[in-house]
């Protein structure tokens, strides 16, 4: 039976996450953001000056610098659009394309976020994002109905999640950081990311060994418990309580609500038409019978 369109992936919670990365880095004085004149009024000014310095020291000229204003200002146009689901492919192949250009001329980030952000653009291509919820479905441009197209979607998503987890997993595993628990350690004391004061667990190193396995067995154990019905909604869990963690003790925020929009999207809502659905679903034109 066809997946519903909808559970491929949940358009509008993704962009709402990336139009808060953009307000948060912004926030904290990246020059691409700021100038897009969502920063504070300090941060604003400092992009200012820095493109009136041409931003000599770096070695970037004003006109890059200005060019990713650019494309950071397209990406966060489109984003809205994706938002909306206002001609959806459109503003996704410009989403992509700007992500893109920003991302290559700007280093936003240093853990990962760009590189997801890039990969469910790419899924918004050509996935059904814009089936529900959208100003593309109440102007009739596109049907909500189930779709094979959204159940290969969403197979393809778990697929990849799988392998994401798996392989993040099996990496950590070979490091004796992560047998130890001096990963945990290392990564909560970190001045750049560090949100509290975790200096007490040099008094308590089981805690951090305990955590440091339990990230192990959630991720190389995704690939195996997420597809039995039983444990797939206690693992997928798990992966958000995961996640949300990180972002409160680490302050990754827009990393963490990526991560957790894809696997909620992938594993924890049915993707199943509901009874209505299949009830009220309309028999192609010509499939008819004849009347005698």
């Amino acid at each position: 039976m066809p997946t519903r369109a909808r559970h491929a992936l949940p358009r509008p919670s993704f962009a709402m996450s990336e139009i808060g990365f953009i307000r948060i880095e912004a926030a904290r004085g990246n020059h691409a953001t700021s100038g897009l004149g969502l920063g504070s009024r300090h941060t604003r000014r400092v992009a200012y000056l820095h493109y009136r310095a041409g931003a000599g020291s770096s070695g970037t000229t004003l006109a890059t610098e200005q060019g990713s204003v650019s494309a950071g200002g397209a990406y966060l146009m489109s984003l809205v659009g994706l938002l909306l689901g206002w001609r959806t492919r459109c503003m996704a192949v410009v989403a992509w394309l700007t992500h893109l250009a920003w991302m290559t001329s700007n280093k936003a980030s240093i853990y990962g976020v760009d590189t997801f952000a890039h990969i469910t653009l790419f899924y918004c291509l050509w996935m059904p994002v814009g089936a529900e919820a959208s100003l593309d479905r109440l102007a009739g441009r596109v049907s909500g109905g189930p779709s094979a197209k959204a159940r290969l979607s969403l197979r393809v998503l778990q697929l990849h999640l799988c392998v994401v987890y798996l392989s993040s997993g099996l990496i950590k595993a070979s490091s004796v950081q992560w047998w130890n628990g001096e990963a945990l350690w290392r990564s909560l004391m970190r001045i750049d990311l560090g949100q509290y004061d975790f200096s007490w667990l040099a008094a308590a190193p089981g805690l951090a060994q305990a955590g440091c396995w339990g990230t192990l067995v959630l991720e190389i154990g995704d690939a195996f418990f997420v597809w039995p019905r039983r444990t797939r909604r206690w693992w997928a869990m798990g992966i958000v309580a995961l996640h949300v963690g990180i972002a409160v003790a680490m302050g990754l925020w827009t990393f963490a609500a990526l991560m957790i929009v894809l696997t909620t999207s992938a594993f924890l809502i049915s993707p199943e038409p509901s009874k209505a659905c299949v009830e009220n679903k309309r028999p192609l034109v010509g499939s008819e019978p004849i009347a005698a």
